[in-house]
């Protein structure tokens, strides 16, 4: 009997001075066989170079290469697409393994076939190299024999995921949930969909470290920077205000669409919706009604300036488009208030074609 093809995927982005220990580290697992994916976010530093290196003297790494930076939630999503191996593990260039990590997860996957994702404990260290301690012990899930829904509210009541995204998953769970949403904590939305589709098991071992580096700029630029978006009918690119990133907003939202995403009846997501977000708004409120405070004056401006123009530009209807889709999840966000839809509303009104209104 064959085992089965484990794919370890890592999106890179400038880590010139740790990307070669990470991949040592995945070609030294004990467990074969192995599909190793790398794919470099058009890095700027020595980094491509490096793991171009690595990939001449080991077939296993398949190298790919972004032509312009995509950031870090897109290259996660393309190695995640790019993986075809019967499990799947992701993995970061600050992220170090244990010679034993794959051998045990797959161990503990094969064990059971209810479990979709096996972790491990992971101690953590300063970039000086000086242990710092683990995760404390609320931060880790083990699903146990709870049902569905239980599982997946657990994961949403703690708002940690530990290490649990870098964990081994069967690849089909992949296929069934969301790809990574462009806001902060799209891991733990990840992680919440996984838990309402399967177990989640801890092996209860330190096989894994990780450099603490809350200010790493390879993994946090895309949350403190401008997004950028195409117009779907016109084909024009448009750079939108920064103020509309709502990476509060858009977490609570995304919980809502990945509770939708499930087959649990129709008043469960309800139920499910509705405590997302008390939970989430309990934990976040002053920074959504910051956002929601931005998102409301941007809109207003928005409506003004429909009013006060005759022909609206494309280049413009795309922005209200983008800020009606911004409206509708604040709605969600902050059912109580009715002054979003009437803004939202509003909006719409003025920046409808004169001849259609």
């Amino acid at each position: 009997m064959s085992c089965p093809i484990v794919t370890i995927a890592m999106p890179v982005y400038n880590e010139e001075g740790r990307v070669a220990e990470a991949i040592k580290d995945i070609i030294a697992q004990t467990y074969r066989p192995l599909e190793i994916i790398i794919c470099d976010d058009a890095s700027t530093d020595r980094t491509l170079e490096i793991v171009e290196a690595l990939a001449i003297q080991h077939d296993e790494i398949k190298l790919l290469r972004n032509e312009v930076n995509i950031g870090v939630t897109g290259n996660f999503n393309r190695v995640r697409a790019a993986a075809t191996g019967d499990y799947v593990m992701l993995r970061s260039g600050n992220e170090r393994m244990h010679p034993e990590l794959t051998a045990e997860l797959v161990k503990a996957l094969e064990e059971d076939p209810e479990v979709g994702l096996a972790y491990a404990r992971t101690r953590l260290r300063t970039p000086s190299g000086e242990d710092a301690g683990v995760y404390p012990e609320e931060f880790y899930i083990n699903s146990g024999d709870k049902k569905p829904l239980q599982r997946m509210l657990e994961v949403v009541m703690r708002f940690t995921t530990g290490d649990t995204n870098y964990g081994l998953i069967r690849r089909r769970f992949l296929r069934q949930v969301q790809a990574y949403g462009w806001f902060n904590g799209p891991d733990h939305v990840f992680i919440a969909e996984i838990a309402y589709h399967a177990k989640i098991k801890l092996v209860d071992r330190e096989l894994s470290y990780r450099v603490d580096e809350p200010k790493d700029e390879a993994k946090y630029r895309l949350f403190t920077s401008r997004r950028s978006y195409r117009a779907t009918r016109s084909g024009i690119p448009v750079q939108f205000d920064p103020l509309m990133n709502l990476n509060f907003i858009q977490m609570a939202y995304q919980h809502c669409e990945m509770v939708a995403n499930t087959e649990m009846p129709l008043g469960e997501k309800n139920v499910a919706a509705a405590y997302c977000v008390k939970v989430l708004r309990a934990r976040f409120e002053l920074g959504m009604l910051k956002e929601l405070q931005d998102l409301m004056r941007l809109a207003k401006s928005c409506e003004d300036h429909a009013l006060q123009n005759e022909e609206i530009s494309t280049f413009d209807r795309v922005i209200y488009e983008e800020v009606q889709r911004a409206l509708q999840m604040a709605a969600i966000v902050f059912p109580e208030r009715a002054d979003i839809t009437a803004l939202r509303h509003a909006l719409l009104d003025a920046s409808m074609p004169k001849a259609l209104s």
